[in-house]
C-alpha cells in the first residue's frame, strides 16, 4: 500500500478484445488487499500535457463482474470465489474470523508423497505455503550439507536460499489454476511430489491442532482453484 510503480510501453503486453488491440499492464497484489484501490496514470510524451488516471481494486471488478447478466456462469463463480477467498484472506492476516466455509472439499489426492533417501547430512524439515504476499511454495531442510545438496523442482536446477537455521527451495507465484498441480522437487536422490492445495490437505487434515480460521481459508482456497480451472 502506498507503493508507486513507473513502467513504460515496452512493458505492457497487448491483447485484443472485440478487433481492438490493447495494451496490458500488471501489477501484483496479494489477496488481502483486494480491496486497495490501484490508479493507474498513463504520462503523455509531451511534460507540459496532463495525463489520465483511472482507479479500481480487485474486489470492485469481481462485483461487478460476479453481477453482469452478460457475463458466462463460469466467470461469473470465479469472480464470486475470488471474493470469498480474499475477503477471508484479509480477515485470516488481520487477525479476524474468517466466515466458515460450507461448500464441499475434496483435498484427498492432494497429499503429498516422497520417494528415495536424501544425502548425508541433510534433513527434510518441512514444507508450507506462503499466502500472505505472493502464493508461494516452500520446501525446508536443514543439515551440515545441506548447503552443497543439489536441488531441482521439474527437473531445472535451483540455488536453496538460507532462512535462519534452514535452507529453503521456494517456487513462486502459483497462479490459481495451477495450485492443485504437483511439482516435482529433489534434493539429491530425495524426490518430493507437492502442490500448493498439498499443504491445504495438510492444514484441513489436522483439524484438531490447526486454526479453525486457517482451515477455512485453505478451504476457499481450494475453492478458487476449482472455479478457476473451471473457467480456464
Amino acid at each position: 500500500e502506498g507503493e508507486s510503480v513507473t513502467a513504460t510501453y515496452a512493458d505492457s503486453v497487448a491483447k485484443t478484445i472485440g478487433g481492438v488491440e490493447y495494451r496490458v499492464f500488471s501489477y501484483s497484489l496479494a489477496a488481502k488487499h483486494y480491496d486497495v484501490e490501484v490508479a493507474l496514470t498513463v504520462l503523455p510524451s509531451d511534460a507540459n500535457k496532463t495525463g489520465i488516471t483511472v482507479s479500481s481494486s480487485v474486489k470492485e471488478y469481481a462485483e461487478e463482474t460476479a453481477k453482469d447478466g452478460a457475463t458466462s456462469s463460469n466467470l461469473k463463480d470465479l469472480a464470486q470465489s475470488l471474493l470469498n477467498y480474499c475477503s477471508a484472506a484479509k480477515a485470516y492476516f488481520g487477525n479476524g474470523t474468517v466466515e466458515a466455509y460450507t461448500g464441499e472439499v475434496a483435498l484427498d489426492s492432494y497429499k503429498p508423497t516422497s520417494s528415495g533417501t536424501a544425502p548425508s547430512g541433510v534433513t527434510l524439515n518441512g514444507a508450507t505455503l506462503v499466502l500472505e504476499s505472493k502464493t508461494s511454495i516452500k520446501i525446508y531442510f536443514s543439515g551440515e550439507n545441506a548447503s552443497s545438496a543439489v536441488c531441482t523442482v521439474n527437473g531445472e536446477t535451483v540455488e536453496q536460499t538460507r532462512e535462519d537455521d534452514y535452507y529453503v527451495i521456494t517456487i513462486e507465484n502459483v497462479v490459481a489454476q495451477k495450485l492443485d498441480e504437483a511439482y516435482t522437487i529433489t534434493i539429491g536422490d530425495l524426490t518430493i511430489n507437492y502442490s500448493a492445495l498439498s499443504y491445504a490437505y495438510a492444514v484441513a487434515g489436522n483439524s484438531d491442532e490447526t486454526d479453525t480460521n486457517l482451515i477455512n481459508l485453505v478451504k476457499y482456497l481450494y475453492d478458487y482453484n476449482v472455479k478457476a480451472k473451471d473457467f480456464f
